[in-house]
């Protein structure tokens, strides 16, 4: 075996290594949901915020529902279809947690892998075997262990979407270079359990579409066009029946009003700039550089369609926090592994524009060493609104430390009151010391095991 056949085994044996690491990232992940669920999601799991509530609540009410048990209650809130969906399937299998867990994690893997496609360093010849595994470990690690992802421990629907939605988006991708027309119609199923998920996961598989449109024309791909167009059309057309047959199905009080705080006014100024300059921050070495390199980066990356589309998706994601008037940077991990894909197409394209490789490995490690320093060294002390006069030192306070060591708690003081942490009794306690408004979603919830087990 000569020289080059021995680095190219060592680079796959590494690749394994990577992925298998990433891997297992996510099956900790899972086992912490569970384990910290302890049997009894809502009252044990310790990252619930107050929409988790709803979710939760409602997958009970849908079990209930589906059993027959349930008569004369109207549902406070009721949300999108598909995470009602993942939490009613919990339900039914004892409220433990596990179904969620495993829907979030298979949809994070899902989203680090359909990234990891789209960046392709695989087609890059002219960049270096080191450096592609350098990129390729800023790319996992920025999927995984940035502190963005602190909100994927809480029980909410946000990474399924993602994933719904990233999986959409590269299929159609898959389709604009040449993929069959099975591609495009899984794509379409996708976007639509996207947008059934949360409304917004439509927009990457629109924004895919909308440059795939503008490729196929400019290339004279018309029959490829038209059954672009035609799924794109039955992307939006399925999300909007299947969410209407949903509305209808069941008696509500309410339901979220999709962008119902969005305003074209700036007051959201300082909190952005604390929270992207933040959070952002090992990605900022990346942008730096790109755009003191734009002249000689953009003609190399103009007719990337992954690259642009990605951009667009990340651009407007960006706007709708922006002028959303509500100061949570939660929403920032919407459009997060778009903007690590544009990252990775942007090391690529410098690499490929002329950038010396040590001045392109300098990029990559200061921009790694920047993510390991934020992720476990200097970190929010608020994850949820976080400023540069508030944040905290330390290994043993970052999210994954938190993440490792909290315990389950016991909410509803399930095992003084009804002697043990799993079980439902009339003499749970309420929630106290929170917002009336998960309190009255609990009440509910309680209600409706009070009724399940008569």
């Amino acid at each position: 075996m000569d020289t080059s056949q021995s680095r190219a085994s060592l680079y796959r044996i590494a690749y394994a290594i990577l992925f298998l690491a990433a891997a297992a990232f996510l099956l900790w992940f899972l086992a912490r949901i569970v384990m910290l669920s302890s049997g009894n999601v809502l009252n044990n799991y310790p990252a619930i915020s107050s929409d988790g509530y709803d979710w939760l609540t409602e997958g009970l009410y849908m079990k209930l529902f589906l059993k027959h048990a349930v008569v004369a209650r109207v549902l406070p809130v009721l949300r999108p279809p598909v995470f009602v969906l993942v939490t009613t399937l919990d339900a039914f299998a004892g409220q433990g947690g596990f179904v969620i867990a495993a829907a979030n994690a298979l949809a994070w893997g899902t989203t680090i892998f359909c990234a990891w496609r789209m960046i392709d360093l695989s087609a890059s010849r002219d960049i270096r075997d080191d450096e592609k595994y350098l990129i390729a470990m800023l790319v996992v690690g920025l999927l995984t262990v940035s502190p963005i992802n602190y909100f994927r421990i809480f029980l909410l629907s946000d990474g399924l979407c993602i994933g719904f939605a990233m999986a959409s988006y590269y299929l159609c991708h898959r389709y604009i270079a040449g993929g069959t027309s099975a591609v495009l119609v899984i794509a379409t199923v996708l976007g639509v359990f996207a947008g059934s998920t949360q409304t917004y996961g439509l927009i990457p598989p629109l924004a895919a579409s909308a440059i795939g449109t503008f490729a196929l024309l400019k290339s004279g791909q018309l029959p490829r066009l038209a059954r672009l167009v035609v799924a794109l059309a039955l992307l939006v057309l399925g999300t909007v029946i299947l969410r209407t047959l949903w509305i209808g199905a069941f008696d509500h009080v309410k339901t979220p009003v999709t962008f119902g705080l969005f305003q074209l006014r700036f007051s959201m100024s300082v909190f952005y700039l604390n929270t992207w300059s933040i959070y952002l921050l090992p990605v900022l070495p990346v942008l730096g550089v790109s755009i003191l390199f734009s002249p000689r980066l953009l003609p190399v990356l103009r007719d990337d369609l992954v690259f642009l589309s990605s951009a667009m998706v990340t651009a407007i994601f960006a706007g709708l926090c922006f002028f959303y008037q509500w100061p949570e940077a939660r929403f920032t991990l919407l459009f997060w592994p778009w903007l690590v894909v544009v990252a990775g197409k942007l090391l690529l394209g410098l690499a490929r524009a002329g950038l010396r490789p040590a001045y392109h490995q300098a990029v990559v490690l200061v921009a790694g060493g920047l993510l390991f320093f934020h992720t476990f060294f200097v970190y929010p002390q608020n994850y949820w609104r976080p400023g540069w006069t508030q944040m905290a030192a330390g290994p043993s306070g970052s999210w994954l430390s938190f993440f490792a060591r909290t315990l389950p708690v016991d909410r509803l003081q399930l095992r003084p009151n009804c002697g043990s942490p799993q079980r439902v009794c009339a003499a749970a306690r309420r929630l106290e010391g929170i917002d009336s408004y998960p309190t009255q979603i609990v009440d509910f919830y309680l209600a409706l095991t009070r009724e399940s087990t008569r």
